[in-house]
């Protein structure tokens, strides 16, 4: 009779670990990780001033105005922006002088003030807002080239505005365009008088001037990823050499009021 018999247990092998990795292999793996996680636009826009950049924001589209409140607010839609330049580049304009006009043609200069946000001259103050986006700033004391600190005026004999290094101005950001090429955005400017003798004068026939510089976005010669790639790739040699861890223009005078009004 067959009788089956027992076969010898087989032995199972232990499963496999992962041996630990030593320290700078470790180390390697983190600063690899870190190197590629480095955003490639995480740097900020560096701005130039270029007369290559060339907008006009011409009569208004609307208007309006409030007898009780003092005010006036002009609506600027879908202006156009040219970029003159040889290559493709981020463009913008920047806001930095304003004037207005009472009935008879004389000037009130409107500085920049950072505190409240606005264009502020003696009984009257102005404010900008983009339509299609949020009004960003640009502090003067980053723009390189033409522009920064300059003293302009409109040359009818207006007080001239000098722009300081300090401001942080309104910027209209458009984003890049190419050569030859345009592309547009939307504008508000609403003029707060502290007189109503003032105002209605100015409603009977004043007028206004908006001052703009064009800008195109810097090329810098080493950008802020890699240099800080570059850091990462010293710190990842140090490591494994050692085997140890190792422990960021445009412009235009205004029209007198002709749309609707609320009293």
């Amino acid at each position: 009779m067959f009788r089956p018999t027992s076969c010898p247990p087989v032995p199972v092998p232990a499963p496999l670990l992962p041996a630990r990795a030593p320290a700078a292999t470790r180390l390697a793996g983190l600063l690899l990780a870190c190197a590629a996680a480095l955003p490639g636009a995480a740097a900020a826009q560096a701005w130039q001033a270029s007369d290559d950049v060339v907008s006009f924001l011409g009569a208004a589209s609307a208007e309006d105005w409030s007898d009780a409140a003092l005010r006036y607010t002009a609506t600027f839609a879908d202006r156009t922006v040219d970029h003159l330049g040889a290559q493709a580049r981020p463009v913008g304009l920047y806001i930095a002088w304003l004037w207005t006009y009472d009935s008879l043609g004389q000037s009130t200069a409107l500085a920049w003030d950072d505190a409240s946000g606005r264009f502020v001259g003696a009984g009257v103050s102005a404010t900008l807002a983009r339509l299609d986006a949020p009004m960003a700033r640009l502090a003067l004391t980053d723009l390189a080239g033409l522009g920064a600190d300059q003293a302009r005026s409109p040359g009818f004999g207006e007080t001239p505005i000098q722009a300081q290094a300090g401001w942080q101005v309104p910027l209209v950001d458009v984003g890049s365009v190419v050569p030859g090429g345009s592309a547009t955005y939307g504008l508000s400017l609403t003029l707060a008088f502290d007189d109503q003798g003032a105002f209605q004068d100015w409603l009977a026939g004043g007028s206004y001037h908006v001052e703009m510089q064009g800008l195109v976005g810097a090329l810098p010669a080493v950008p802020e990823p890699a240099t800080a790639a570059l850091a990462l790739a010293g710190l990842l040699t140090l490591a494994l050499r050692r085997g140890v861890p190792t422990r960021s223009t445009g412009r235009r005078t205004g029209a007198r009021p002709s749309g609707p009004h609320t009293a």
